[in-house]
């Protein structure tokens, strides 16, 4: 549509079953556009004459740890197209990419220890802008580049402290137009209540912190394990379920993050970026060294334990059992659209969400290998077993222009909390399939 307003037209159609559609970007020209396509499986550029309406495939390498494309940016002189490659658009790594549009020659500009992205180049096309947290904040930094593409020296900082977000340099390149701030998730509590609902007031908050916390578990003891990025740094903290002080568990300057414990409560799992990729590492809650569990592939994160403690089920590249002493991984799925597993309280079964079958649902496949099979008809992701062998699932509801999150509760016809069109049905393996997710009457 016309920059002052006016009827929009469209100029294609995204493709039916091609995931997390990226924005558009213009070319210099304003003559083409350029889209990832293939996200999370094997993904590609597309650029787009809008006159004629050709579309052109740009191949990249085939990286099963960094499946995702982020942030694409063109080059002033139409030469290079920049652009960040993570495991997910939430992921705490990233890596940097410039991708030739002549003849689509793909580069790797940074490693991919530290998260790098929104990539933005100066009008000379000689060096790439990019917000990265490399030094501890999300700042602005800059890296040269020759004429080939390559790197010339280390990226250097030009702010400090800023907390960015975004950044896009000025069409006369002598400004830079950012956005700045960021993420905060605390820990709640919410009491599961038998004669009605719980609402907000029954909720108690346990963290205050101007950070992000994910990825919490609960001790059968009632101790909390969770990755946050409090100290500038994702590591792993502890917490008691009653709140208080957190206990800083890992320190290491890599990211440790997605911690599940041990059936016992003496150690810890996590995943790590220490070897440079994401791997599995155990470490004993009470301090010492970290022992490294897995040595794969593919990126190795989201754990789960087997019952015994003996066995760790992970994601990467699919779904693979490794034994927590170390040693060789069995496959039990290789769907790379296979997340988030979790081991069922009697040892027979893996839960996990996946959109192999259309939408994210829950599914299932026997701890022994097997066909999986889905278990929610409608859609839904993160699924948790209870020690009782119940199954709790998130399910996901569009309602208006963005999607809303819901967890529901079995055998209740009222939400266990009722935040922001959130919550809890937890319902066994065997029911899920009849279940049904209704909608509150009213928005909460």
């Amino acid at each position: 549509m016309p920059g002052v307003g006016g009827r929009a037209r469209k100029v294609a159609s995204w493709p039916p079953g091609d995931p997390f559609p990226t924005p558009a970007q213009w070319s210099p020209d304003s003559a083409q556009l350029v889209i990832a396509r293939g996200q999370f499986v094997g993904p590609w550029l597309e650029t787009l004459t809008l006159a004629s309406g050709v579309s052109r495939k740009l191949p990249l390498p085939q990286r099963p740890r960094t499946n995702t494309i982020l942030d694409i940016s063109w080059s002033p002189d139409g030469r290079w197209l920049a652009y960040g490659r993570s495991l997910s658009n939430f992921a705490a790594t990233s890596e940097l990419w410039l991708t030739r549009t002549s003849d689509g020659v793909s580069l790797q500009i940074t490693d991919g220890t530290r998260r790098e992205w929104s990539p933005t180049w100066p009008l000379d096309s000689r060096g790439l802008y990019f917000v990265s947290d490399r030094g501890g904040t999300a700042d602005l930094w800059r890296c040269m580049i020759n004429n080939n593409g390559q790197p010339e020296g280390a990226p250097q900082p030009v702010t400090a402290g800023i907390e960015m977000i975004r950044a896009v340099v000025c069409a006369d390149g002598k400004r830079l137009a950012y956005t700045k701030g960021r993420n905060v998730r605390n820990i709640f509590r919410a009491p599961i209540l038998t004669g009605h609902s719980a609402i907000w007031k029954d909720v108690t908050q346990l963290t205050f912190d101007e950070a992000e916390f994910e990825s919490l578990d609960v001790s059968r003891d009632g101790r909390i394990i969770v990755s946050s990025d409090r100290s500038g740094n994702w590591d792993v903290w502890t917490l008691s379920a009653s709140g208080g002080d957190l206990q800083q568990l890992t320190t290491d300057p890599a990211v440790d993050a997605g911690p599940r414990w041990m059936p016992d409560g003496s150690e810890v799992v996590f995943y790590s970026s220490r070897t440079g990729h994401r791997e599995v590492w155990i470490m004993p809650i009470g301090g010492g060294p970290a022992r490294q569990v897995t040595r794969g592939e593919s990126e190795s994160i989201y754990m789960a334990l087997s019952p015994n403690g003996r066995e760790i089920v992970k994601e990467g590249d699919g779904l693979s059992v490794v034994p927590a002493q170390g040693g060789e991984a069995r496959r039990l799925t290789s769907d790379s659209r296979d997340i988030h597993p979790d081991w069922s309280p009697d040892g027979h079964w893996v839960a996990f969400d996946s959109s192999r079958g259309g939408p994210r649902c829950v599914w299932r496949v026997a701890a022994s290998g097997g066909q999986p099979e889905p278990l929610t008809k409608g859609a839904g992701s993160l699924p948790r077993w209870s020690l009782d062998g119940k199954l709790v699932y998130r399910a996901i509801d569009p309602v208006g222009p963005t999607r809303t999150f819901q967890l529901y509760v079995a055998g209740r016809d009222h939400p266990l909390r009722q935040p922001a069109r959130r919550f809890l049905k937890r319902v066994r393996a065997d029911e899920l399939e009849a279940c049904t997710c209704p909608r509150p009457a009213q928005p909460a």
